[in-house]
């Protein structure tokens, strides 16, 4: 009897111990299980975010080349300035575009405003228009150089050109802001880059007959990187290099 009673004792306890073990286990499994489960989703969920998010924005800056030139155009289209011969408040559109000499770029928030060379005299005066602004500035340059001409607006600026002084690549799309009175764009690109005595000259696939003396030349970036300053001997666009812009600007200072 003694012994019957052993035995179903040590049976009732291995069952019972049996039964926590089990249910340890499978309680575990189920809950600290399913926490981890829980966790790993949220851990991929998050990763995907993240990648998504890194995987959108390389996106957006591989944007259509067409988009590009838009973005860069809208950017630098305050920046520019038009150069005429002397103009009144009261001159038509008509008056206006006879006038109407070149483009130029704001180099700083002191007026500083740079254009090609053309047939500028140092000792006449011209009208200076700031896009989007009824002043006309009648203005003498500053500065005549052999491809450049600066002038000094009396007024300060507060959008100003960025100017890209490294060397563009071949083959580089580029976009200039054309026309007369109307602005319009001219796209191409970089056919190559030349150093003529001190001056690194930019030369492209862009018509001459689509731009006028002082219009900039801008990369996919938004920058500046030349300024139109008379046609190849293909009729082609010829563009002085911001970085002799940037020279020219050093000296004035």
């Amino acid at each position: 009897m003694y012994k019957i009673d052993v035995v179903k004792l040590s049976f009732l306890i291995a069952s019972i111990t049996a039964v926590i073990v089990l249910g340890v286990v499978f309680f575990g499994s189920y809950f600290f299980g399913g926490k981890l489960s829980v966790m790993n989703n949220v851990r991929e969920k998050a990763t995907e975010r993240l990648t998504k998010g890194v995987i959108d924005q390389n996106k957006k800056e591989e944007i259509a080349p067409e988009t590009a030139i838009l973005q860069a155009i809208n950017a630098n289209r305050t920046r520019t300035v038009k150069i005429y011969g002397k103009l009144s408040a009261e001159d038509t559109f008509d008056i206006k575009e006879k006038e109407f000499l070149g483009r130029g770029i704001v180099l700083s928030k002191e007026g500083l405003v740079v254009t090609g060379r053309g047939g500028f005299d140092l000792k006449q005066e011209y009208s200076v228009v700031l896009p989007g602004r009824k002043d006309i500035f009648e203005l003498r340059p500053v500065l005549v150089d052999e491809n450049l001409v600066f002038f000094k607006l009396p007024a300060e600026v507060t959008l100003i050109a960025d100017l890209d002084i490294s060397k563009p690549e071949v083959d580089e799309l580029v976009v200039a802001i054309g026309g007369r009175e109307k602005d319009g764009m001219a796209t191409g690109r970089v056919l190559k880059v030349d150093t003529v005595l001190d001056n690194t000259l930019i030369y492209t696939t862009i018509p001459s007959k689509s731009i006028e003396i002082g219009t900039p030349l801008i990369n996919k970036k938004k920058r500046i990187i030349g300024m139109y300053i008379s046609k190849s001997e293909k009729g082609r666009g010829l563009f002085i290099s911001s970085q002799d812009i940037q020279k020219m600007i050093k000296k004035i200072k």
